[in-house]
């Protein structure tokens, strides 16, 4: 059996004593392997966890999806607290992120530790470049090729290199692919190098069906063209379940609500599946 629990989300739910903010992370139990994906900004999630009767610090394994601080910068808590499961990410993943306001300030995103960090804790790092099966049935998937145009980033993201600031093309970002008799679970961090372009590549790749999408799509500021394409691409892929959240938006929640040929609501703070 498989037991996915929002650790944190934007969104309250009826357990009413949790804490939400911007922010992301999930417990996963995938036949007997807990495994943490993201971490949220701080220690929120932590507090949630305790309450939920969950133990982020039993994880076998933590994969982030990327290093943006909403996702990522509440792994310095975990590393204070003892954790000491191996870290799953992408390549790419410890380059300074920022975002750009159309002048000469930028804002720092990223995640606020370094693979320093994880060398002074004793964290074995693994980095996902395509697909990495870190244990049977569990993926790690990266490398998303650009295959629908309109599934843009924001030009205000950008990462610094030495020759400068330059568009991040977001070439860290991972996916966590779990495979189930029913079809692939693909659960999503932020979607920033598009969530129709990912979710093409994970059901090319694995050569199987997709029954159900769990996670952000960054939609949170696309317009209703998008939103109805994007939403109408999903339905062609014929996906049972959409569990969106996060950065997906509000428009995104009062389509899927509205649309009685799919299966979408709003997996906020507490919210459990099970497969």
């Amino acid at each position: 059996m498989i037991k996915i629990t929002t650790l944190i989300d934007n969104m309250a739910t009826e357990h009413q004593s949790l804490i939400h903010m911007h922010s992301l992370s999930y417990f996963i139990e995938a036949d007997g392997v807990p495994i943490l994906f993201d971490f949220g900004s701080g220690p929120e999630f932590l507090s949630n966890a305790k309450k939920l009767g969950v133990s982020p610090l039993s994880a076998s394994y933590a994969v982030c999806s990327h290093s943006h601080y909403d996702h990522a910068a509440g792994y310095a808590e975990l590393l204070d607290r003892g954790i000491s499961c191996p870290l799953i990410t992408g390549e790419h993943f410890f380059e300074e992120k920022y975002t750009n306001h159309r002048t000469e300030k930028y804002t720092f995103l990223g995640c606020g530790f370094t693979e320093a960090d994880l060398s002074t804790h004793g964290i074995p790092h693994f980095v996902c470049r395509d697909i990495l099966e870190f244990s049977p049935g569990c993926y790690a998937v990266g490398n998303f090729p650009r295959t629908y145009a309109f599934e843009t980033v924001p030009a205000r993201f950008v990462k610094r290199t030495e020759s400068g600031m330059i568009p991040d093309p977001f070439d860290d970002e991972i996916s966590l692919v779990l495979d189930h008799p029913d079809g692939l679970i693909v659960i999503l961090g932020c979607s920033h190098p598009g969530v129709l372009n990912i979710l093409s590549a994970v059901s090319k790749r694995f050569g199987k069906k997709i029954q159900a999408v769990i996670g952000g799509t960054h939609l949170m500021k696309a317009d209703d063209d998008r939103i109805e394409l994007t939403i109408a691409e999903l339905k062609k892929m014929d996906i049972r379940l959409l569990a969106l959240n996060h950065c997906s938006g509000d428009r995104v929640r009062e389509y899927l609500e509205k649309d009685s040929e799919i299966n979408g609501f709003h997996m906020g703070c507490g919210d459990c599946l099970f497969f």
